[in-house]
């Protein structure tokens, strides 16, 4: 039971890490097509 909570939030911290890097590059990309 209390490895599928830390398993779980494991992969919360890695789906955020994964979206905050996607946002990031997209965010670039914007800014050099000004």
């Amino acid at each position: 039971m209390v490895a599928h909570i830390v398993l779980e939030s494991a992969l919360m911290v890695f789906g955020i890490t994964i979206a905050g890097y996607f946002i990031g590059k997209l965010f670039k990309e914007a800014e050099r097509e000004d």
